[in-house]
């Protein structure tokens, strides 16, 4: 590497065997009683949009760089809402992710307000559909991780701590 060229982004993610943590910082942008969730390429489920954190970056650095590079704006941070410890067993790969959830809004007058349609932006050749869900409706929708179904109904006014253990069937929030 030549020192003149740009570091690459050092994310804050570790793999040995089959365990994976990851530290990630997702947001939670609601209107008129939807929330706005994400599915990317043929994922079969939704989450909320976000991504890993990068090393020297802060959680809200982090979740403003994510929706602009997938939205094409930069959002209105309002607050973190969640610190999540999520646990999942898939086959017999374990992940361990925390996370931090920003409430966001959206800017006036943007097209990504429209409640009626999916939103479709392309990374790297990945079709990531965001599309608004009625917030009462997410019972019938597969969301990850789980604990949001309840959760996205119920903004707290502070900061509350999730420990979802999706690799035990529970959820619990102390």
């Amino acid at each position: 590497m030549n020192v003149s060229d740009p570091v690459p982004a050092l994310m804050l993610s570790l793999s040995v065997g089959r365990r994976e943590f990851n530290l990630k910082a997702s947001g939670v942008c609601l209107r008129q009683g939807h929330a706005l969730l994400l599915r990317e390429g043929d994922a079969e489920y939704w989450t909320l949009p976000g991504g890993r954190i990068h090393h020297d970056e802060t959680s809200a650095d982090a979740i403003v760089r994510e929706l602009t590079e997938e939205l094409g704006f930069v959002p209105r941070i309002e607050r973190l809402v969640w610190i999540h410890e999520t646990f999942v067993r898939h086959w017999d790969e374990r992940w361990h992710e925390v996370g931090f959830v920003f409430l966001y809004a959206i800017p006036p007058g943007s097209p990504w307000l429209d409640l009626t349609r999916d939103h479709v932006h392309r990374e790297d050749g990945v079709a990531m559909v965001y599309r608004w869900f009625p917030v009462a409706d997410l019972d019938r929708v597969r969301l990850v991780p789980v604990y949001l179904r309840h959760h996205l109904g119920r903004i707290p006014d502070g900061v509350e701590l999730i420990v979802n253990r999706e690799d035990a069937d529970e959820t619990e929030s102390p």
